[in-house]
Formats: structure tokens, sequence, C-alpha cells
């Protein structure tokens, strides 16, 4: 198996968003345009057919160049048109070029990963939303009582609304670079169809939004933020609840992009949320 890299400006684009489309372990993250925003530099290794693809998010410090996992990206890795054997994943591991690497790969190459190198990942996959429903945690189900007392209304709105709201609310978990960037990433995949801004209201006032992805069979929780009425009135826990409901009915997973952090990963398991994995690839020679 022969193995080229290529600099961005000689990557066939189509081909490679082809490989991604294709592959049935496929992130969102990977695709071009998402690239393009998140690390307008990224580079390839890949097979002359393009068939088995590794997009490599590079950065320079002083000169020299190395590879940094991107702020909104949580998975990369080895992707491929079909299955694909451990020991071709390893080989691309080991191909990685330059002398720095700290990158996450995906749930499906985190078989060449030790237990020391995985974080984990929480989703749904569920065809029966009552039989989910019953996998609640009863802090959850009085959490969604509380919501649907309070009168929380799912609406979709625009990312001017959307960013303005972070900015007010959540400012000290999205600072101003990662909001520029997630202006940047919500404006172009609304663009493509690739997104959605849910929202919770209550007396069409807005209490709590979260950031959609919407790419083959997943849909990505990304950036969510509550106002503090917002957390008062649970509702977050009914945007989750709503899009649970969306999922099962489209026959989606539910991503929920993490977590390992305490608090996060309780939220995500009350929900009846499963676990996997994806590893973390150093190199420092």
């Amino acid at each position: 198996m022969k193995i080229i890299h290529l600099k961005h400006n000689k990557i066939d684009f189509e081909k490679y968003d082809k490989t991604l489309i294709e592959c049935k372990w496929s992130r969102i993250y990977a695709m071009s345009w998402y690239l393009d925003i998140v690390s307008p530099n990224w580079e390839l290794i890949c097979t002359e057919d393009y068939n088995i693809v590794m997009p490599l998010p590079k950065k320079k410090k002083f000169a020299i160049p190395y590879l940094i996992q991107p702020m909104f990206c949580q998975q990369l890795g080895v992707f491929a048109k079909n299955q694909i054997q451990e020991s071709q994943i390893r080989y691309f591991y080991k191909k990685l070029p330059y002398f720095y690497a700290v990158l996450q790969g995906n749930s499906f190459d985190s078989i060449i990963f030790g237990k020391e190198n995985l974080k984990p990942n929480y989703f749904i996959d569920s065809k029966n939303f009552d039989k989910q429903q019953k996998l609640y945690s009863k802090n959850t189900i009085r959490n969604l009582k509380k919501a649907e007392s309070s009168e929380n209304k799912i609406h979709n709105i625009g990312s001017l609304e959307f960013i303005q709201f972070i900015t007010r609310e959540a400012s000290s978990i999205y600072n101003e670079k990662m909001q520029s960037l997630l202006k940047n990433i919500v404006e172009k995949a609304l663009n493509l169809d690739f997104g959605k801004i849910i929202a919770s209201k209550i007396d069409n006032e807005l209490n709590a939004v979260v950031f959609i992805l919407d790419f083959n069979n997943r849909i990505y929780y990304l950036a969510p933020a509550s106002s503090k009425k917002g957390k008062e009135n649970q509702s977050m826990a009914f945007i989750v609840n709503y899009l649970i409901k969306q999922a099962v009915e489209n026959n989606k997973i539910l991503d929920f992009e993490g977590s390992s952090l305490v608090g996060v990963e309780r939220f995500y398991k009350s929900f009846g949320a499963d676990c996997e994995y994806y590893g973390i690839w150093k190199k420092v020679l």
C-alpha cells in the first residue's frame, strides 16, 4: 500500500469528500469545507486512489510545521470507502509527517490505541423514543417535568441571534477566538444545509441554544449554552429530549461530543446515552 502526502493546494477535494461521504464511520469534522475553517492549511496523506484518507491539521510555530487538533473538531483520524484492517490504520498513523503531532482519532480507528490513550464520547442510537425515555434517570424525568411546567418552547433561530446569546451568556466558556471560529462554522454549515440552531424560549425569551450539525447518519450536539433562567427552568434538558426524539424519528445517531468532565458526562448518561471511545495520538521526536 503506497501512501502519498499532499499539501493543501494539491488535494483533489472532490475525491476526498466523496470518500468521507461513503465512509461508514465518517465524521463531519473531516469534510473539506469544515477543515478549511478550523485548519486552513490542512494537508492529507492518502492512498493514490483516495480510497483511504487521513487529514492532517497542520500549523506552524517559528516556521516549524506540526500537527494539532483544531477547536470544534473532536474526531479526525483514518477514513475509508470500504472496511479496512487494523494493520492499515497503524500504517497510516506511523506515516504521519512532521516531528510533533497531537491528534484525536475516531471511534473506528480507536482499535489501535491503548486504554490510557482513549477518551469517552457519549451518543444515543435508538430506534424507539418511548424505550429510550425509560432509560432516563429519575432526576432527568423530574427536570423535564419542570421544563414542561415552565412552558419551554422549541424554536429555530438564526446565526446572529445565536452568536449574540453565546457572547452574552457563555463568554466564560467560549472566548472571543472560539466565538469567531464558531460563527464561521455556523454560517457555512447553515449555507450548505448541514446545520441548524435549536433554541428554547419561555414567553418568547431565549433561554438555551445549541448548534447541531447533521451529516450522513449522525447529528452532532455542538456548542450548547444556557442563560441563568434557562438553567433554572431546565431548558437544555428540554432541548436534548427534543433532539433525541428527532434523531430516533430520522434513524440517526445523536452524538454528544464527549465528555470526560464529570458533570457533563453525568448529564449525557442521564438520558441513557451509550459510550464509545476515540484515541489520542501523540508523536514527539
